[in-house]
């Protein structure tokens, strides 16, 4: 493994015993403020080495992560007329500054090596569980973050909208045996914002859309939800859509369980941002017109496969499709396995599946029935990068939805 953070890892310790202002013991940390700022820049110094030392590649896509977010929002901001673009504060940091982003993860582990809490060979492996972790997140988050906003351009977006509605559990008024379904509230119409939020909730009264935008090239708009635990909403909403198909979420908890049951992203789509203003609230789930999954690992088919995509594909439903859009090259593998089709199970005659229907040819005596095989899951794998213009196949399927004869929803429920 390589060790030159150590060489600064060394001259922070040198610098802590010539200066008698710094004392650090396992439950006291004082820096005198004359001497605080050279000891916060070695400090930093050996995070930045360490970081360097071991995860150069990764550190590398980080710029690039950075640079291409940067140019992005620049430009939806100009656009839009936005005043800002929130992240949840550590993605922030790391779209910003990735070595700042990153330096923040370490200062724990640091300050337990410099107090005797923890030896070198713990300190290493603490840091390197935190910066994988890190590294995961951060890059994934932002890289949907981007992804989000070059859908927003490419549906050529000239207005956007919110639904401000807080977390249930700011609201003093709220007690414990109104959490789980039986508040009754109307949603808040959306209003127009001049600033986007991707910030997480901890928790919801009603699981609401991201953004909602108005797409001037589709003539609808368009919602983006990216928020997790659709199962976790506390409250009823009263008036929901009639425009969307919904789902019992105690279906579909009964049928998949409690856990892993949301994508990274689901998209809708309506006529009016009223039909959109509802997600999700304690009993309904809507039905996505499209589900994304961003895979930033060259090596992420080796790792999971294709399971969880198809498990929320499963589940959701989505009416035009999942999309999984990969910052690396696709992997062929996992096209490949998109693209085999199971093969038709020979059936005998005489067992209750081998039904012979009347337009069918006759079968000899003896001979075995074919059951069709299932139709191919509507999954789609898009090799995108930073290139905005290889997401068109989502703009494409809402496009094409729209200019054909809707799907029957009989008893506003999907099949």
């Amino acid at each position: 493994m390589p060790n030159g953070w150590q060489k600064d890892y060394d001259k922070l310790k040198d610098y802590i015993d010539k200066n008698p202002g710094i004392e650090i013991e396992p439950n006291v940390v004082c820096i005198s403020s004359d001497i605080r700022p050279e000891f916060y820049h070695l400090f930093n110094a050996v995070c930045a080495s360490f970081i360097k030392d071991n995860f150069a590649v990764l550190l590398e896509k980080s710029y690039v992560l950075r640079k291409r977010w940067g140019e992005l929002s620049r430009v939806v901001t100009d656009s839009l007329k936005l005043e800002a673009i929130d992240v949840d504060p550590g993605t922030s940091w790391f779209l910003s500054d990735p070595d700042d982003g990153l330096t923040r993860g370490l200062i724990d582990p640091l300050f337990d090596l410099l107090k005797g809490k923890n030896d070198l060979t713990a300190f290493e492996q603490t840091a390197l569980r935190v910066l994988e972790g890190e590294f995961t997140q951060f890059s994934g988050e932002g890289y949907q973050c981007w992804a989000i906003m070059s859908l927003l351009k490419l549906l050529s977006t000239d207005k956007i909208y919110q639904i401000p509605v807080g977390d249930f559990d700011m609201d003093p008024s709220v007690h414990a045996e109104e959490m789980y379904g039986s508040r009754v509230e109307r949603v808040p119409d959306a209003v127009e914002i001049n600033r986007i939020s991707f910030v997480h909730r901890a928790m919801y009264s009603y699981l609401v859309p991201k953004v909602i935008g108005h797409s001037t090239r589709l003539n609808r708009f368009v919602a983006f939800c990216r928020d997790f635990n659709f199962n976790e909403a506390r409250w009823q909403a009263r008036g929901l859509s009639p425009e969307q198909e919904w789902y019992g979420v105690s279906d579909i908890v009964r049928e998949f369980g409690r856990s892993d049951l949301w994508p990274d992203l689901a998209i809708y789509t309506g006529t009016h941002w009223k039909e959109l203003v509802v997600i999700a609230d304690h009993f309904k789930m809507a039905r996505p017109d499209i589900v994304v999954e961003f895979r930033v690992d060259k090596d992420w088919y080796e790792k999971e496969g294709l399971e969880k995509v198809k498990r929320h594909y499963d589940i959701l439903k989505p009416k035009l499709g999942s999309f999984v859009v990969c910052l690396e090259p696709v992997p062929a593998a996992a096209s490949k396995e998109l693209e085999e089709k199971p093969a038709p199970q020979p059936v005998p005659l005489g067992t209750a599946e081998a039904i012979v229907e009347p337009a069918l040819q006759p079968i000899a005596m003896g001979t075995a029935q074919e059951i069709p095989v299932k139709p191919a899951l509507d999954i789609h794998l898009l090799s995108v990068g930073y290139d905005i213009t290889k997401l068109e196949p989502v703009v494409e399927a809402i496009m094409k939805a729209h200019t054909q004869p809707e799907e029957t929803t009989a008893g506003n429920t999907p099949a």
